[in-house]
């Protein structure tokens, strides 16, 4: 793992969803975070080494492994320190993704805010929140999904 010297925190999104891509890389970077996103386990495992991300937003249903997986392989890769929100469709006391039991700093129920989602990723990381929070932001375009 290197070191990145990056003036705004990394958000890592582990999602095969690219309508959540746009959605919440949009918001997050109006609001000072640059936001990667991929569509698999094996490849958000590769970015979290290599990016030395701030934080994690997993999906639990990814095409390749369920998060469960991809939260034990960052924690046995030695990533203990990258807080990780899990996103899923199934409600947490249907699942088995809770955050005592899997690790997680948090675990969000999809279909969830995008302003929810912010609160949630400066919550965790200990961030304040950008000036013009809750006020209808003026997104600054991003990537296509295509090209994450």
């Amino acid at each position: 793992m290197h070191s990145n010297r990056r003036s705004r925190p990394l958000v890592l999104m582990i999602e095969d969803d690219p309508e959540a891509w746009v959605i919440f890389g949009k918001i997050l970077n109006y609001n000072g975070y640059d936001a990667t996103c991929v569509l698999t386990g094996q490849q958000g495992y590769a970015a979290a080494q290599n990016d030395n991300p701030a934080i994690i937003l997993l999906d639990m249903s990814l095409p390749d492994m369920d998060g469960t997986q991809v939260m034990r392989m960052l924690r046995e890769g030695g990533l203990n320190g990258i807080p990780v929100v899990a996103l899923t469709a199934r409600p947490p006391n249907h699942s088995s993704v809770t955050a005592e039991r899997g690790g997680f700093a948090r675990c969000l129920e999809k279909p969830v805010s995008p302003l929810y989602v912010l609160q949630t990723v400066e919550a965790v990381i200990g961030r304040a929140p950008a000036p013009g929070v809750g006020s209808p932001p003026q997104f600054r375009e991003i990537a296509p999904p295509s090209a994450c």
